[in-house]
């Protein structure tokens, strides 16, 4: 899950460079160190950066709604949520200008007596249309969802966490559902399994079960022949976010902490390359890079049950 409560925080030693850019330069300085959400109630939950039109955009835990947001706090709305009840993992797959975002039922997190919801929306960033909404949890009925994150391979395949059943989906370039990987391992006895899940671009998924502390490499030419990640030291990880130096920047909430991974071995094994306590306690954290810079949101998740909505929300620029 994507969103940071607290405040600004450091993330240090993240691979060899100071910090990457997809051309594989340092960040830039000039990139804003907040912006300012005006939405009350929005509680974002997943960000992404829009390099085309230079702009973030943040789904919503609370109304299913996905905004875009300007440099100077200025919001338009993508989709006001019609018939959606909360928005939570995004991803921009550049090549086709899509965003594709995950839709399930945020409050099922704290109720077990709601069956929750696992779907897909995605959009046209051109025109902003939403041009498919995919049923995942339809694919295994009876059985509670909660569609957390997703993420993209060069072909346009989306690939969908399921928190609450043990699956990993594929949704096709034109819509089709189907589940792509399934494995007892993927569950947890702490309530939240599938996580954060990233593409690797030599053919294969990452993919945390926070739950466990566990981190997988699912093959897609094979994908019943996944491993575990043998990690340095026990993460539970929640967001995923791959750097161009090919490290991966994960959030561990229950540390809490940011931490970056490496691996020399193709992820059959990784080692901690840096770690960046987090001030606040309960944190979930999902990051966006924008020209080399780390970026995350303050979702506010622990005032969102409070007597007033939260009034602004916070994207933060992450000090590496």
């Amino acid at each position: 899950m994507a969103a940071l409560i607290g405040v600004v925080f450091a993330l240090t030693g993240c691979g060899s460079a100071p910090a990457d850019t997809p051309d594989g330069g340092t960040e830039s300085t000039a990139a804003p160190e907040q912006i300012v959400i005006q939405r009350p109630g929005l509680y974002p939950e997943g960000i992404e950066w829009d390099v085309k039109r230079q702009r973030f955009l943040v789904s919503s835990a609370a109304d299913g709604s996905v905004t875009a947001v300007h440099d100077d706090g200025t919001v338009n709305t993508i989709d006001s949520g019609d018939g959606l009840t909360s928005t939570l993992g995004t991803v921009i797959d550049e090549q086709r200008d899509r965003l594709l975002v995950t839709v399930a039922d945020f409050a099922a997190v704290d109720d077990p007596n709601r069956p929750g919801e696992a779907k897909l929306a995605i959009y046209d960033l051109a025109s902003g249309r939403r041009t498919h909404l995919a049923d995942l949890g339809g694919l295994r009925p009876g059985e509670r969802h909660l569609a957390n994150d997703v993420t993209v391979d060069p072909a346009g395949n989306a690939y969908v966490t399921d928190s609450f059943t043990p699956v990993i989906y594929k949704v096709t370039l034109d819509g089709q559902p189907s589940v792509v990987a399934a494995d007892p391992r993927f569950g947890s006895p702490k309530g939240l399994g599938l996580n954060g899940i990233e593409y690797d671009p030599r053919g294969y998924l990452l993919a945390a079960v926070a739950g466990t502390e566990k981190l997988f490499r699912i093959p897609l030419d094979e994908p019943a022949n996944l491993t575990e990640v043998r990690l340095s030291e026990p993460i539970s990880i929640d967001g995923i976010t791959r750097r161009s130096d090919g490290n991966i920047v994960v959030a561990a909430p229950f540390a809490p902490a940011v931490i970056s991974l490496s691996s020399q071995d193709d992820w059959q094994s990784a080692r901690v390359v840096g770690n960046a306590p987090v001030a606040a306690t309960d944190s979930t954290t999902n990051t966006a890079i924008r020209d080399g810079a780390v970026y995350a949101i303050n979702a506010h998740f622990a005032q969102m049950h409070g007597p007033k909505p939260v009034q602004a929300f916070e994207i933060f620029r992450v000090r590496t």
